[in-house]
Protein backbone atom coordinates (compact mmCIF):
# COMPACT_ATOMS: atom_id res chain seq x y z
CA UNK A 1 0.00 0.00 0.00
CA UNK A 2 1.89 3.45 -0.94
CA UNK A 3 2.30 5.79 2.45
CA UNK A 4 2.83 9.27 2.51
CA UNK A 5 4.04 11.95 4.96
CA UNK A 6 1.43 14.31 5.90
CA UNK A 7 1.19 17.54 8.65
CA UNK A 8 -2.23 15.10 9.40
CA UNK A 9 -0.47 12.55 10.42
CA UNK A 10 -0.99 11.78 14.30
CA UNK A 11 2.29 10.16 15.54
CA UNK A 12 5.22 10.94 13.25
CA UNK A 13 4.71 7.58 11.19
CA UNK A 14 3.48 7.15 7.60
CA UNK A 15 0.05 6.74 7.38
CA UNK A 16 -1.58 4.56 4.50
CA UNK A 17 -3.52 7.15 1.98
CA UNK A 18 -6.70 5.56 2.75
CA UNK A 19 -8.14 5.83 6.10
CA UNK A 20 -10.42 2.70 7.41
CA UNK A 21 -12.28 4.31 9.26
CA UNK A 22 -13.16 6.91 6.42
CA UNK A 23 -14.69 3.83 5.04
CA UNK A 24 -16.20 1.84 7.77
CA UNK A 25 -18.35 5.36 8.58
CA UNK A 26 -19.12 5.74 4.94
CA UNK A 27 -20.48 2.07 5.08
CA UNK A 28 -22.41 2.64 7.66
CA UNK A 29 -23.62 5.49 7.19
CA UNK A 30 -24.94 4.58 3.56
CA UNK A 31 -26.38 0.71 5.09
CA UNK A 32 -28.59 3.16 7.50
CA UNK A 33 -29.88 5.36 4.64
CA UNK A 34 -30.51 1.87 2.78
CA UNK A 35 -32.33 0.02 6.10
CA UNK A 36 -32.73 2.01 8.67
CA UNK A 37 -35.39 3.94 7.42
CA UNK A 38 -38.35 2.60 9.50
CA UNK A 39 -38.85 3.13 13.14
CA UNK A 40 -41.30 -0.17 13.86
CA UNK A 41 -41.73 -3.59 11.45
CA UNK A 42 -38.05 -3.46 10.32
CA UNK A 43 -36.62 -5.90 13.25
CA UNK A 44 -34.40 -7.73 10.62
CA UNK A 45 -33.56 -4.64 8.55
CA UNK A 46 -32.17 -2.76 12.10
CA UNK A 47 -30.49 -6.53 13.02
CA UNK A 48 -28.83 -6.60 10.07
CA UNK A 49 -27.79 -2.76 10.54
CA UNK A 50 -26.46 -3.42 14.34
CA UNK A 51 -24.26 -6.40 13.20
CA UNK A 52 -22.60 -4.27 10.03
CA UNK A 53 -22.02 -1.44 12.68
CA UNK A 54 -20.01 -3.93 15.04
CA UNK A 55 -16.93 -3.17 13.24
CA UNK A 56 -17.21 0.35 13.19
CA UNK A 57 -18.16 0.33 16.97
CA UNK A 58 -14.89 -2.05 17.88
CA UNK A 59 -12.27 0.17 15.32
CA UNK A 60 -13.68 3.78 16.73
CA UNK A 61 -13.07 2.62 20.39
CA UNK A 62 -10.02 1.40 19.66
CA UNK A 63 -9.11 4.09 17.82
CA UNK A 64 -10.11 6.37 20.53
CA UNK A 65 -7.46 4.61 23.49
CA UNK A 66 -4.94 3.94 21.04
CA UNK A 67 -4.46 7.64 20.09
CA UNK A 68 -5.18 8.52 23.21
CA UNK A 69 -8.30 11.07 21.84
CA UNK A 70 -11.10 9.94 23.81
CA UNK A 71 -9.87 12.77 26.26
CA UNK A 72 -10.93 15.43 23.69
CA UNK A 73 -14.73 13.97 24.06
CA UNK A 74 -15.17 12.60 27.66
CA UNK A 75 -18.62 14.41 28.07
CA UNK A 76 -20.31 13.09 24.90
CA UNK A 77 -18.35 9.39 25.36
CA UNK A 78 -20.10 9.50 28.98
CA UNK A 79 -23.51 10.55 27.45
CA UNK A 80 -22.94 7.71 25.30
CA UNK A 81 -22.49 5.54 28.13
CA UNK A 82 -25.04 6.68 30.33
CA UNK A 83 -27.45 6.20 27.04
CA UNK A 84 -26.60 2.44 27.09
CA UNK A 85 -26.75 2.09 30.83
CA UNK A 86 -30.12 3.30 31.25
CA UNK A 87 -31.86 0.28 29.11
CA UNK A 88 -29.00 -2.18 30.72
CA UNK A 89 -31.13 -1.57 34.30
CA UNK A 90 -34.07 -1.49 32.71
CA UNK A 91 -33.12 -5.13 31.90
CA UNK A 92 -31.59 -6.21 35.43
CA UNK A 93 -34.17 -9.10 36.81
CA UNK A 94 -35.54 -8.07 40.01
CA UNK A 95 -37.37 -10.22 43.06
CA UNK A 96 -41.45 -10.07 42.02
CA UNK A 97 -42.46 -8.82 45.24
CA UNK A 98 -40.22 -6.27 44.74
CA UNK A 99 -41.02 -5.64 41.83
CA UNK A 100 -44.54 -5.14 42.33
CA UNK A 101 -44.35 -2.27 44.64
CA UNK A 102 -42.92 0.13 41.92
CA UNK A 103 -44.57 2.57 41.04
CA UNK A 104 -46.95 1.68 37.83
CA UNK A 105 -46.72 -1.84 38.24
CA UNK A 106 -49.95 -2.40 40.55
CA UNK A 107 -52.07 -3.69 37.76
CA UNK A 108 -49.99 -5.79 35.92
CA UNK A 109 -48.62 -7.51 39.43
CA UNK A 110 -51.97 -7.91 39.92
CA UNK A 111 -52.49 -9.92 36.77
CA UNK A 112 -49.44 -11.83 37.26
CA UNK A 113 -50.48 -13.17 40.54
CA UNK A 114 -53.60 -14.55 38.99
CA UNK A 115 -51.61 -16.09 36.54
CA UNK A 116 -48.36 -17.41 38.56
CA UNK A 117 -46.13 -14.67 39.19
CA UNK A 118 -42.48 -15.86 38.62
CA UNK A 119 -39.77 -15.59 41.12
CA UNK A 120 -38.02 -12.69 38.87
CA UNK A 121 -39.06 -10.37 36.41
CA UNK A 122 -37.24 -7.65 34.53
CA UNK A 123 -37.79 -4.25 35.76
CA UNK A 124 -38.93 -3.20 32.21
CA UNK A 125 -42.59 -3.51 31.55
CA UNK A 126 -41.06 -4.40 27.72
CA UNK A 127 -38.08 -6.07 28.19
CA UNK A 128 -38.43 -7.03 24.14
CA UNK A 129 -38.50 -3.91 23.15
CA UNK A 130 -35.60 -2.10 25.61
CA UNK A 131 -33.33 -5.07 24.54
CA UNK A 132 -34.52 -3.89 21.02
CA UNK A 133 -33.69 -0.24 21.71
CA UNK A 134 -30.23 -0.98 23.11
CA UNK A 135 -29.01 -2.80 20.60
CA UNK A 136 -30.58 0.44 18.01
CA UNK A 137 -28.16 2.56 19.78
CA UNK A 138 -25.28 0.93 18.16
CA UNK A 139 -25.42 1.74 14.43
CA UNK A 140 -25.42 5.49 15.84
CA UNK A 141 -22.39 5.30 18.31
CA UNK A 142 -20.46 3.79 15.97
CA UNK A 143 -20.89 6.68 13.14
CA UNK A 144 -20.13 8.88 16.13
CA UNK A 145 -17.10 7.02 17.33
CA UNK A 146 -16.39 7.02 13.40
CA UNK A 147 -16.21 10.81 12.88
CA UNK A 148 -14.49 11.60 15.82
CA UNK A 149 -11.76 9.81 14.09
CA UNK A 150 -11.69 11.31 10.65
CA UNK A 151 -9.86 14.92 9.53
CA UNK A 152 -10.85 17.85 8.42
CA UNK A 153 -10.85 16.77 4.48
CA UNK A 154 -12.58 13.60 5.25
CA UNK A 155 -15.55 15.66 7.95
CA UNK A 156 -16.05 17.50 4.33
CA UNK A 157 -16.87 14.87 2.33
CA UNK A 158 -19.25 13.45 4.64
CA UNK A 159 -21.19 16.81 4.02
CA UNK A 160 -22.11 16.22 0.83
CA UNK A 161 -23.04 12.47 1.02
CA UNK A 162 -25.92 13.02 3.14
CA UNK A 163 -27.11 15.84 0.68
CA UNK A 164 -26.64 13.78 -2.41
CA UNK A 165 -28.48 10.19 0.13
CA UNK A 166 -31.35 12.55 -0.03
CA UNK A 167 -31.35 13.57 -3.23
CA UNK A 168 -31.18 9.46 -4.33
CA UNK A 169 -34.53 8.78 -1.47
CA UNK A 170 -36.08 11.59 -3.62
CA UNK A 171 -35.41 10.04 -6.95
CA UNK A 172 -36.61 6.53 -5.17
CA UNK A 173 -39.94 8.63 -3.92
CA UNK A 174 -40.43 9.98 -7.87
CA UNK A 175 -40.51 6.09 -8.70
CA UNK A 176 -42.65 5.64 -6.06
CA UNK A 177 -44.97 7.58 -7.70
CA UNK A 178 -45.18 7.34 -10.70
CA UNK A 179 -45.33 3.15 -10.41
CA UNK A 180 -48.44 3.47 -8.46
CA UNK A 181 -49.09 1.76 -4.28
CA UNK A 182 -48.50 -1.65 -5.18
CA UNK A 183 -44.86 -0.72 -6.71
CA UNK A 184 -41.69 -2.87 -5.29
CA UNK A 185 -40.26 0.71 -5.33
CA UNK A 186 -41.77 1.24 -1.59
CA UNK A 187 -39.41 -0.19 1.16
CA UNK A 188 -41.72 -0.16 3.92
CA UNK A 189 -45.56 -0.33 2.34
CA UNK A 190 -47.40 2.51 0.97
CA UNK A 191 -48.95 4.24 3.45
CA UNK A 192 -47.38 7.55 2.66
CA UNK A 193 -48.46 6.73 -1.40
CA UNK A 194 -49.24 10.14 -1.98
CA UNK A 195 -46.54 12.08 -0.74
CA UNK A 196 -43.18 9.98 -2.57
CA UNK A 197 -41.56 9.06 0.98
CA UNK A 198 -38.74 7.46 -0.88
CA UNK A 199 -35.95 5.48 1.70
CA UNK A 200 -38.61 5.99 5.00
CA UNK A 201 -42.01 4.74 5.79
CA UNK A 202 -43.06 8.00 7.01
CA UNK A 203 -42.68 11.24 4.83
CA UNK A 204 -42.31 13.07 7.79
CA UNK A 205 -38.71 11.57 8.09
CA UNK A 206 -38.20 11.97 4.50
CA UNK A 207 -38.67 16.14 4.86
CA UNK A 208 -36.54 15.68 7.82
CA UNK A 209 -33.23 14.29 5.76
CA UNK A 210 -34.19 17.13 3.01
CA UNK A 211 -33.69 19.69 5.50
CA UNK A 212 -30.83 18.41 7.10
CA UNK A 213 -29.16 18.22 4.07
CA UNK A 214 -30.37 21.67 2.97
CA UNK A 215 -27.86 23.32 5.84
CA UNK A 216 -24.83 20.22 5.21
CA UNK A 217 -25.08 21.48 1.81
CA UNK A 218 -24.65 24.79 2.55
CA UNK A 219 -21.55 23.82 4.23
CA UNK A 220 -20.15 21.53 2.27
CA UNK A 221 -20.12 24.89 -0.46
CA UNK A 222 -18.49 26.99 1.97
CA UNK A 223 -15.47 25.08 2.64
CA UNK A 224 -14.79 23.86 -1.23
CA UNK A 225 -11.62 24.99 -1.94
CA UNK A 226 -9.28 24.68 -5.23
CA UNK A 227 -9.42 25.90 -8.80
CA UNK A 228 -11.99 28.11 -9.80
CA UNK A 229 -13.25 25.69 -12.42
CA UNK A 230 -13.74 23.22 -9.54
CA UNK A 231 -15.59 25.34 -7.62
CA UNK A 232 -17.81 26.44 -9.82
CA UNK A 233 -18.80 23.01 -11.04
CA UNK A 234 -19.00 22.13 -7.13
CA UNK A 235 -21.91 24.97 -6.46
CA UNK A 236 -23.51 24.41 -9.53
CA UNK A 237 -24.02 20.83 -8.24
CA UNK A 238 -25.16 22.07 -4.72
CA UNK A 239 -27.75 24.77 -6.20
CA UNK A 240 -28.83 22.15 -8.27
CA UNK A 241 -29.21 19.73 -5.06
CA UNK A 242 -30.90 22.53 -2.95
CA UNK A 243 -33.48 22.96 -5.82
CA UNK A 244 -34.09 19.51 -5.73
CA UNK A 245 -34.54 19.44 -1.86
CA UNK A 246 -36.94 22.45 -1.92
CA UNK A 247 -39.16 20.78 -4.54
CA UNK A 248 -39.25 17.39 -2.60
CA UNK A 249 -40.32 19.35 0.22
CA UNK A 250 -43.33 20.17 -1.80
CA UNK A 251 -44.08 17.18 -2.97
CA UNK A 252 -43.61 15.30 0.29
CA UNK A 253 -46.00 17.48 2.38
CA UNK A 254 -44.89 17.66 5.35
CA UNK A 255 -46.07 20.59 7.54
CA UNK A 256 -43.31 19.97 10.01
CA UNK A 257 -40.56 20.02 6.82
CA UNK A 258 -42.10 23.44 5.67
CA UNK A 259 -41.70 25.34 8.76
CA UNK A 260 -38.22 24.08 9.34
CA UNK A 261 -37.85 25.08 5.65
CA UNK A 262 -36.52 28.98 6.60
CA UNK A 263 -34.58 28.30 9.13
CA UNK A 264 -32.41 25.62 6.52
CA UNK A 265 -32.16 28.51 4.10
CA UNK A 266 -31.37 30.89 6.43
CA UNK A 267 -28.78 28.80 8.24
CA UNK A 268 -27.51 27.88 4.57
CA UNK A 269 -26.93 31.30 3.59
CA UNK A 270 -25.08 31.88 6.83
CA UNK A 271 -22.47 28.99 6.55
CA UNK A 272 -21.52 30.38 2.92
CA UNK A 273 -21.49 33.97 3.98
CA UNK A 274 -18.90 32.95 7.06
CA UNK A 275 -16.74 30.82 4.31
CA UNK A 276 -14.60 31.87 1.43
CA UNK A 277 -14.34 35.60 0.86
CA UNK A 278 -13.91 35.19 -2.47
CA UNK A 279 -16.93 33.73 -3.56
CA UNK A 280 -19.47 34.76 -0.53
CA UNK A 281 -21.66 37.19 -2.57
CA UNK A 282 -21.67 35.25 -5.50
CA UNK A 283 -23.18 32.24 -3.44
CA UNK A 284 -25.08 33.99 -1.29
CA UNK A 285 -26.89 35.89 -3.68
CA UNK A 286 -27.27 32.68 -5.48
CA UNK A 287 -28.96 30.98 -2.70
CA UNK A 288 -31.29 34.01 -2.01
CA UNK A 289 -32.47 33.86 -5.24
CA UNK A 290 -33.24 30.35 -4.96
CA UNK A 291 -35.12 31.02 -1.66
CA UNK A 292 -37.15 33.58 -3.36
CA UNK A 293 -38.10 31.23 -6.84
CA UNK A 294 -38.87 28.66 -3.54
CA UNK A 295 -41.06 30.87 -2.21
CA UNK A 296 -43.12 31.73 -5.12
CA UNK A 297 -43.28 27.86 -6.35
CA UNK A 298 -44.66 27.36 -3.40
CA UNK A 299 -47.25 30.53 -3.36
CA UNK A 300 -48.08 29.28 -6.81
CA UNK A 301 -48.85 25.79 -6.55
CA UNK A 302 -48.27 24.04 -3.59
CA UNK A 303 -49.85 26.28 -1.64
CA UNK A 304 -53.33 25.43 -1.26
CA UNK A 305 -52.42 21.69 -0.44
CA UNK A 306 -49.91 22.76 1.91
CA UNK A 307 -52.68 25.22 3.71
CA UNK A 308 -55.33 21.79 3.63
CA UNK A 309 -53.19 20.01 5.46
CA UNK A 310 -52.44 22.49 8.08
CA UNK A 311 -55.53 23.61 8.65
CA UNK A 312 -57.75 19.55 8.54
CA UNK A 313 -56.17 16.70 8.39
CA UNK A 314 -58.12 13.51 9.97
CA UNK A 315 -56.87 12.80 12.90
CA UNK A 316 -54.49 15.24 13.69
CA UNK A 317 -56.29 16.93 16.52
CA UNK A 318 -55.67 13.93 18.36
CA UNK A 319 -52.38 13.97 18.57
CA UNK A 320 -52.54 16.67 21.35
CA UNK A 321 -54.67 15.12 23.33
CA UNK A 322 -51.71 11.68 23.05
CA UNK A 323 -48.91 13.90 23.89
CA UNK A 324 -50.54 14.83 27.23
CA UNK A 325 -51.80 11.85 28.05
CA UNK A 326 -48.20 10.36 27.66
CA UNK A 327 -46.78 13.13 30.29
CA UNK A 328 -49.29 12.17 32.44
CA UNK A 329 -49.06 9.20 32.12
CA UNK A 330 -45.42 9.27 32.82
CA UNK A 331 -45.91 10.76 36.53
CA UNK A 332 -46.89 7.24 37.30
CA UNK A 333 -44.19 5.15 36.43
CA UNK A 334 -41.34 7.96 38.25
CA UNK A 335 -38.73 8.12 38.75
CA UNK A 336 -37.56 5.16 36.55
CA UNK A 337 -40.02 4.87 34.11
CA UNK A 338 -41.93 2.06 32.46
CA UNK A 339 -39.41 0.46 29.61
CA UNK A 340 -37.92 1.51 26.89
CA UNK A 341 -39.48 -0.05 23.81
CA UNK A 342 -43.13 0.42 25.87
CA UNK A 343 -45.18 3.63 24.55
CA UNK A 344 -47.79 0.78 22.64
CA UNK A 345 -48.80 -0.99 25.02
CA UNK A 346 -48.60 1.27 28.09
CA UNK A 347 -50.50 3.61 26.03
CA UNK A 348 -53.27 1.24 24.71
CA UNK A 349 -53.91 0.59 28.02
CA UNK A 350 -54.82 4.17 29.36
CA UNK A 351 -56.43 5.04 25.94
CA UNK A 352 -59.60 6.64 26.06
CA UNK A 353 -62.76 4.65 24.86
CA UNK A 354 -63.81 7.75 22.45
CA UNK A 355 -60.35 7.79 20.84
CA UNK A 356 -60.12 4.04 20.00
CA UNK A 357 -60.34 2.50 16.25
CA UNK A 358 -59.18 0.48 14.01
CA UNK A 359 -55.38 2.04 13.83
CA UNK A 360 -53.51 2.28 16.82
CA UNK A 361 -50.74 4.96 18.11
CA UNK A 362 -47.28 3.80 17.11
CA UNK A 363 -45.52 6.42 18.73
CA UNK A 364 -46.43 9.93 20.58
CA UNK A 365 -45.05 11.87 17.92
CA UNK A 366 -43.42 13.81 20.38
CA UNK A 367 -39.75 12.29 21.51
CA UNK A 368 -39.56 13.69 24.46
CA UNK A 369 -42.93 12.73 25.89
CA UNK A 370 -42.35 9.08 25.06
CA UNK A 371 -39.01 9.65 26.31
CA UNK A 372 -40.36 10.70 29.65
CA UNK A 373 -42.47 7.76 29.57
CA UNK A 374 -40.09 5.14 29.35
CA UNK A 375 -37.40 6.40 30.74
CA UNK A 376 -38.43 8.31 33.66
CA UNK A 377 -35.79 11.13 35.48
CA UNK A 378 -33.07 9.55 33.64
CA UNK A 379 -34.38 10.27 29.98
CA UNK A 380 -34.42 14.15 31.45
CA UNK A 381 -30.86 13.49 32.93
CA UNK A 382 -29.48 12.27 29.79
CA UNK A 383 -30.97 15.57 27.66
CA UNK A 384 -29.86 17.68 29.92
CA UNK A 385 -25.90 16.00 29.48
CA UNK A 386 -26.84 16.72 26.08
CA UNK A 387 -27.76 20.08 26.01
CA UNK A 388 -24.63 21.28 28.28
CA UNK A 389 -22.45 19.74 26.00
CA UNK A 390 -23.84 20.99 22.96
CA UNK A 391 -23.74 24.69 24.56
CA UNK A 392 -20.42 24.25 25.79
CA UNK A 393 -19.53 22.94 22.28
CA UNK A 394 -21.14 26.33 20.91
CA UNK A 395 -19.12 28.32 22.96
CA UNK A 396 -15.60 26.42 22.44
CA UNK A 397 -16.10 27.50 18.62
CA UNK A 398 -17.17 30.55 19.36
CA UNK A 399 -14.22 31.35 21.60
CA UNK A 400 -11.49 29.72 19.99
CA UNK A 401 -12.43 29.44 16.20
CA UNK A 402 -10.95 25.97 15.32
CA UNK A 403 -10.22 24.71 12.26
CA UNK A 404 -13.64 23.12 10.94
CA UNK A 405 -15.61 25.72 12.35
CA UNK A 406 -18.21 25.82 9.77
CA UNK A 407 -18.45 22.27 10.10
CA UNK A 408 -19.23 22.51 13.76
CA UNK A 409 -21.57 24.83 12.99
CA UNK A 410 -23.45 23.00 10.45
CA UNK A 411 -23.31 19.93 12.94
CA UNK A 412 -25.04 22.16 15.54
CA UNK A 413 -27.74 23.23 13.31
CA UNK A 414 -28.80 20.07 12.08
CA UNK A 415 -28.65 18.85 15.61
CA UNK A 416 -31.15 21.95 16.47
CA UNK A 417 -33.40 20.79 13.40
CA UNK A 418 -33.98 17.49 14.33
CA UNK A 419 -34.36 18.00 18.19
CA UNK A 420 -37.30 20.71 16.67
CA UNK A 421 -38.98 18.37 14.89
CA UNK A 422 -39.07 15.87 18.04
CA UNK A 423 -41.13 17.58 19.36
CA UNK A 424 -44.12 17.06 16.70
CA UNK A 425 -42.70 13.53 15.77
CA UNK A 426 -40.35 10.56 16.45
CA UNK A 427 -37.42 11.40 13.68
CA UNK A 428 -34.62 9.94 15.88
CA UNK A 429 -36.77 6.33 16.30
CA UNK A 430 -35.61 5.79 12.37
CA UNK A 431 -32.14 4.54 12.31
CA UNK A 432 -31.47 6.62 8.81
CA UNK A 433 -32.10 9.70 10.54
CA UNK A 434 -29.83 8.80 13.92
CA UNK A 435 -27.18 8.22 12.00
CA UNK A 436 -27.88 11.77 10.33
CA UNK A 437 -27.90 13.26 13.62
CA UNK A 438 -25.25 10.88 15.01
CA UNK A 439 -22.97 12.16 11.91
CA UNK A 440 -23.95 15.92 13.37
CA UNK A 441 -23.00 15.07 16.73
CA UNK A 442 -19.36 14.27 14.97
CA UNK A 443 -18.79 17.24 13.59
CA UNK A 444 -19.13 19.22 16.58
CA UNK A 445 -16.10 17.43 18.16
CA UNK A 446 -12.58 19.16 17.56
CA UNK A 447 -10.82 17.57 14.69
CA UNK A 448 -7.99 15.18 15.80
CA UNK A 449 -6.02 15.78 13.16
CA UNK A 450 -3.04 16.47 15.64
CA UNK A 451 -2.97 14.90 19.16
CA UNK A 452 -3.39 16.80 21.90
CA UNK A 453 0.02 16.06 23.34
CA UNK A 454 1.62 17.51 19.89
CA UNK A 455 -0.17 20.70 20.30
CA UNK A 456 0.83 21.20 23.74
CA UNK A 457 4.65 21.17 22.47
CA UNK A 458 4.22 23.38 19.83
CA UNK A 459 2.74 25.71 22.28
CA UNK A 460 5.42 25.43 24.65
CA UNK A 461 8.01 26.20 21.80
CA UNK A 462 5.87 29.64 21.01
CA UNK A 463 5.78 30.54 23.96
CA UNK A 464 9.83 29.77 25.17
CA UNK A 465 10.40 31.74 21.88
CA UNK A 466 12.10 30.36 19.09
CA UNK A 467 14.90 31.95 16.78
CA UNK A 468 13.85 34.45 14.61
CA UNK A 469 14.61 32.91 11.40
CA UNK A 470 13.49 30.92 8.02
CA UNK A 471 13.83 28.19 9.72
CA UNK A 472 10.98 29.06 12.93
CA UNK A 473 8.02 27.59 11.08
CA UNK A 474 10.07 24.32 9.84
CA UNK A 475 10.89 23.48 13.70
CA UNK A 476 7.09 24.29 14.11
CA UNK A 477 6.04 21.22 11.76
CA UNK A 478 9.17 19.14 12.61
CA UNK A 479 7.42 19.15 16.51
CA UNK A 480 4.19 18.12 14.98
Amino acid sequence: MNMRWSPETHSGRPQPRINPTFWLTLFVLAACFLLGGASRKNVWQASTLVILALPLLAWGLWRLLERGTWRQVKLPLAILAFASLVPLVQLVPLPFDLWATLPGRASPAEALRLAGPPDWIAFSLTPDGTIRGLLYLVPPIALFLGVVDLNIRERRFLLLAVPLAATFSLGLGALQVFAGEDSIFYLYGSLNSDSAPGLFANRNHQATLFVCSITLIGAWIATRSGPARSRMLSNVLAIAILMLMILGLTVVKSRAGILLLGPAVLACLLLLWAGERAERRTRVLAIALLGLGAGMFLSLFALHPLLERFISEPGEGQRAAVIISTFRTGLDYLPFGSGLGGFVPIYASIEPIGQIGPAFWNHAHNDYAELWLETGLFGLAGLGLFVVWWISSVRHALRTRPEGELEIWAGAIVTLLILAHSAVDYPLRALALAAVFALACGLMTPSMDVRPSDRSRVRVKVRKGLPASSDAPQAIADSV
